[in-house]
């Protein structure tokens, strides 16, 4: 149709998404990263026709990205190939929380217990925008670092299984195979487990929106290019 739906760019060591949140003015995040045990990693710079983005690690070592943008332009979401939504996966859940808080004034909600499944949902008086899931090892390795972890919409008729299938014939490889994102549910064994995961290896006023709308969680895998 025409309509961006992600950028891609050239990077070494590896390859990884980077997440980035409008911000109505690029000096207000860059200044609070500095005053918080965060760190900017570039800018901000001028992207010529586009506005201004700075990149940087939040103080729980997460890299993000922030694009003060020159104009509006559409950002396709929630359709077939496109974001959906957009989950930080960290150790230190409450840290996080407050820097984002005091960095945009999200609403947060826990969804989880907030023990077992320590999981917030972040808005800004409407749908949620962003989650929050806070790693323990029973579940994540304990030299995993903090990161977003970014969903893509697939088509309903065919499902993750059928993107699963395919994501395997282009050679990547299946990180989580397709399952329910129940958080809080329980396991086999009675234990709680988080969004069903299996274990993985390897000031307010200021305007910030995710560059997309959120949708329902519905059922979801974890899958590497």
């Amino acid at each position: 149709t025409g309509v961006k739906t992600c950028g891609h760019t050239t990077t070494e060591p590896y390859a990884t998404w980077t997440l980035y949140l409008t911000s109505s003015m690029i000096a207000y995040p860059a200044d609070a990263i500095h005053r918080s045990a965060g760190q900017v990693l570039s800018g901000p710079v001028d992207g010529p026709g586009h506005g201004r983005v700075l990149t940087g690690a939040d103080p729980t070592g997460a890299a993000i990205g922030f694009w003060q943008p020159t104009r509006p332009w559409i950002f396709h979401t929630l359709d077939p190939g496109s974001l959906i939504w957009a989950e930080l996966d960290t150790w230190e859940g409450a840290w996080a929380d407050e820097f984002f808080w005091n960095l945009f004034g999200y609403h947060q909600r826990q969804i989880g217990n907030g023990v077992d499944v320590d999981y917030t949902t972040w808005s800004r008086g409407g749908p949620a925008m962003l989650g929050r899931l806070e790693m323990n090892e029973d579940w994540a390795e304990p030299d995993m670092a903090a990161q977003w972890m970014l969903h893509f919409a697939v088509d309903p008729r065919s499902g993750t299984d059928a993107a699963t299938n395919r994501v395997l014939e282009l050679g990547g490889r299946v990180d989580i195979y397709p399952d329910e994102p129940r958080v809080g549910g329980t396991r086999r064994d009675g234990r709680q487990s988080p969004l069903q995961r299996k274990r993985f290896h390897g000031r307010h006023g200021h305007t910030s929106t995710l560059r997309h709308g959120v949708g329902q969680h519905r059922r979801r895998c974890v899958l590497a290019d």
